[in-house]
């Protein structure tokens, strides 16, 4: 079926995108010279029930919402058979949030709470004058650089109800109650927001505990038991993750200490090409909290140089000197002390290679939720100044075991961990090595998620999905979301 000319007053340039509820063109209103997006509705209506469902869409256009954060619908009518809803177009320097999370590319902090922000305005001021979205899908909203959003798709739900036709069920975003037909308000859209902060908070790191528990109260099944309303979401999301980014601060953000500090060089001398050296990243630690047989690199002090120092750079000459022959000394004995302990590897490796053949299979009880150790991978013991957390670890010591908490929405996904199969969700896989590990959940009807996990010694690393429904589970009917 070719599409009309025009509808109304608006000429069809051409076809950008098609629906599930219909067709979508970009068209010029020749009236206020301007482009507009046509929305076209192709549904299976009783001819009778089609003037009420373009009556509800003009309703849209009369009740403006004064948001920067929502598509301003700007006429409604029918061309032929076809209802439309034309509405303002978003220009080019946008793209759509679902775009951004299937893509690779890392998010900062103040990026996510820009975004949560915006979207959760855009949600209260629609509902402030009785605007609804019912099927909010990262489809639907349009970023720009700095997070500020644009959403489309506001109102089109509840003039479908008017009309006695559903809307489109969007899974894993849709709360439970629109999934289950039942009535729903402000707090179903803020289970989307939810959904779609959990998403973009995984972006970055596993949440933290706050950040977890916001989380999971945007994304309760009962809305009773949600934030009243988006805003109210947004702050406390916001509030959980600058509270998370203070925990997590470097030590190096404290720069007003008033005694001596040393530079421990991280990186392993095996892997620290000489010319690029002051690019490695370093770490400022209390003198006081460095073993006494640590190796380290030339002292910094914080008194500065007095003003009326030798014009002739003797002073300087030497401290090149000193750090050249202290450089070597450290490199010397880091080269040594990996020698060292090369023979002392390889006997680890063939302990861990050589087990029984009728050894138990960490990940065959996947039966409870505190799942036992996969394999672990062996790594060479930590150099003299390797920290992790702010711990100092001297020569020879071991670090403590983590673990990953991994739950899925839908639960019940199966779980692999560096290719292992260790359950089900939710789960806790316990004494994992430090270190990043590969993690895939997979559920039937539901698109697989893989992500890189970092596990730190002594912690709990949490990882949380939304399970997205393939589109021929949607047309079958297979893969309904559970719990």
């Amino acid at each position: 079926m070719h599409p009309p000319p025009a509808f109304g007053a608006f000429r069809v340039l051409h076809q950008i995108g098609s629906g599930v509820l219909g067709p979508v063109f970009r068209s010029y209103d020749s009236q206020r010279e301007r482009l507009v997006v046509i929305k076209a509705f192709r549904l299976d209506l009783p001819p009778s029930q089609i003037p009420v469902f373009v009556e509800s869409l003009r309703g849209i256009v009369t009740r403006p919402v004064d948001a920067p954060g929502v598509v301003r619908a700007v006429d409604a009518g029918i061309e032929g058979n076809l209802p439309y809803l034309a509405l303002e177009f978003v220009s080019t320097d946008h793209e759509t949030l679902d775009a951004i999370l299937r893509e690779s590319r890392p998010m900062t902090a103040a990026v996510v709470s820009a975004c949560c922000r915006s979207i959760a305005e855009a949600i209260d001021a629609a509902w402030d004058v009785g605007i609804g979205h019912g099927a909010l899908h990262p489809r639907d909203v349009f970023v720009r650089a700095g997070g500020e959003v644009t959403i489309t798709g506001f109102g089109v739900a509840q003039a479908l109800e008017s009309a006695g036709a559903r809307a489109a069920v969007r899974q894993p975003y849709a709360a439970p109650e629109r999934a289950g037909g039942g009535s729903w308000d402000r707090r179903s859209d803020l289970f989307a927001l939810g959904a779609m902060a959990q998403e973009l908070v995984l972006k970055m790191s596993a949440p933290s505990v706050e950040v977890a528990a916001v989380l999971d109260k945007a994304l309760a099944d009962a809305p009773s038991e949600r934030y009243a309303s988006a805003a109210e979401f947004a702050s406390a999301l916001e509030t959980a993750m600058a509270a998370s980014a203070e925990d997590h601060a470097s030590p190096a953000a404290a720069t007003t200490q008033a005694h001596r500090t040393v530079v421990l060089d991280e990186t392993p001398a095996e892997e620290l090409p000489i010319a690029h050296a002051p690019l490695f990243p370093t770490r400022v630690v209390d003198v006081d909290d460095v073993p006494a047989d640590a190796p380290v690199m030339p002292a910094i002090l914080d008194e500065a140089l007095p003003i009326d120092a030798p014009r002739f750079p003797w002073a300087a000459i030497a401290a090149v000197a000193t750090a050249a022959l202290t450089v070597g000394g450290l490199l010397g004995y880091r080269v040594g002390f990996s020698r060292a302990n090369g023979a002392r590897i390889e006997r680890e490796v063939a302990s861990v290679t050589a087990q029984p053949a009728g050894s138990k299979d960490p990940a065959s009880n996947s039966s409870t939720s505190d799942v036992k150790p996969i394999a672990p991978r062996v790594e060479p013991p930590p150099t003299p100044a390797a920290a992790d957390g702010g711990r100092v670890f001297r020569p020879g010591g071991e670090a403590r075991p983590g673990s990953i908490s991994v739950d899925s929405r839908p639960r019940g996904a199966r779980v692999m961990v560096d290719g292992k199969a260790v359950g089900q969700t939710p789960l806790r896989v316990s004494s994992m090595s430090p270190g990043d590990h590969r993690v895939l959940i997979e559920l039937q009807g539901h698109r697989r998620v893989t992500s890189t996990v970092k596990v730190v010694a002594g912690e709990q690393a949490r990882l949380a999905v939304s399970l997205e429904q393939t589109e021929l589970a949607r047309l079958t009917g297979s893969g309904r979301r559970r719990n």
